[in-house]
């Protein structure tokens, strides 16, 4: 065989196996097959709110951006970009008529990954979208971009969509997210004490309160028991409580008496255990807090009478007690 048909047979070959790796390739584009830990789209969001808190206004909006094309390769499928129209997310948003009462509750919320492109052959689907949360201090979350793919194949009436996968930074995510409503309480308590004091009277408390999200993050209150609507002033008399609920870190409070330190009282303040004053004001930060607001009326009974000159009187009494019957027995002998 002469040396111009050995590379006549050559260069053949080469193009035959040019022509099978192309339609390989296609193939590759063509039959595309989904994943076993494929996602069916969903999205769920819970939020856990303490005992006595409501539920505040907080939301999720999701956007879409058309995805980024890949060619195919071996190992690798053909990725088309989906169009930014290609799919629907509904808001997902947990408000304060979602609260079932004064319970603690954990409320759960859904949406999905609604695909709407109408497609022209199977595939893999790229879209980018990002979640957006519109939240109240107390609730942590942050804003997510999140690659989808969406696995179309062949169906008996035409293009289906056969799975969705979520990718984050190259690994496989959700939109999914168990949430708290991170709150702490205010109590005030009011104190009567002294030898003096009544008992039975009542003091106003003033109450300063900053709320850092007035418009979403509703407090309730509950005074001596009884559920109510927020207040500047609360009517105490002794022992007497009333507790603020859904509080958050950045919220500060200020506690005072309106007749302190007036009839005779002395009024104290202490917060959280410590000495504190009326024009204290302070952040609520992570914990917990108590004012104790006290009246104190007492009056010291002298004793020094009774020390000093009580031997003298017993001396006298012991006198006027002789004298008596001295007096009496001669009386009787007359």
């Amino acid at each position: 065989m002469s040396i111009k048909k050995i590379i006549s047979k050559i260069a053949a070959l080469g193009m035959t196996a040019a022509i099978v790796a192309t339609m390989g390739i296609a193939a590759l584009a063509d039959e595309v097959t989904t994943p076993a830990y494929k996602q069916d789209g969903s999205i769920t969001k819970t939020l856990a709110v303490a005992e006595n808190v409501t539920v505040p206004n907080i939301s999720f909006a999701y956007t879409v951006a058309a995805g980024t094309a890949i060619t195919a390769s071996e190992g690798q499928n053909e990725v088309y970009a989906g169009s930014a129209t290609g799919l629907s997310i509904a808001t997902i948003n947990f408000a304060t008529t979602d609260d079932t009462g004064l319970a603690a509750e954990t409320i759960t919320k859904t949406s999905t990954i609604s695909v709407v492109e109408e497609y022209t052959k199977p595939g893999i689907y790229n879209y980018v979208v990002t979640e957006t949360p519109t939240l109240v201090d107390g609730v942590s979350a942050e804003t997510r971009t999140i690659s989808v793919d969406v696995y179309v194949v062949r169906g008996e009436n035409g293009f289906v969509v056969d799975g969705i996968l979520c990718y984050e930074n190259g690994s496989k995510t959700d939109f999914d997210a168990d949430l708290t409503y991170v709150t702490n309480t205010l109590t005030i308590k009011k104190v009567l004490s002294g030898n003096q004091a009544d008992m039975n009277s009542t003091w106003q408390m003033n109450l300063a309160l900053t709320n850092t999200d007035a418009d979403n993050a509703p407090i309730t209150i509950v005074n001596n028991g009884v559920s109510e609507a927020v207040s500047a002033s609360y009517t105490l008399g002794h022992n007497g409580t009333v507790t603020i609920y859904g509080l958050t870190a950045n919220d500060t409070f200020n506690v005072v008496e309106t007749l302190q330190n007036t009839d005779g009282y002395t009024t104290t303040y202490e917060l959280d255990e410590a000495e504190s004053t009326a024009d204290a004001v302070t952040a609520v930060g992570t914990a917990d807090h108590t004012v104790v607001v006290t009246n104190d009326k007492s009056v010291t009974t002298p004793t020094g009478i009774v020390l000093t000159y009580g031997p003298y009187v017993l001396i006298a009494l012991a006198a006027v007690v002789v004298g008596f019957f001295f007096l009496r027995k001669k009386n009787t002998a007359e």
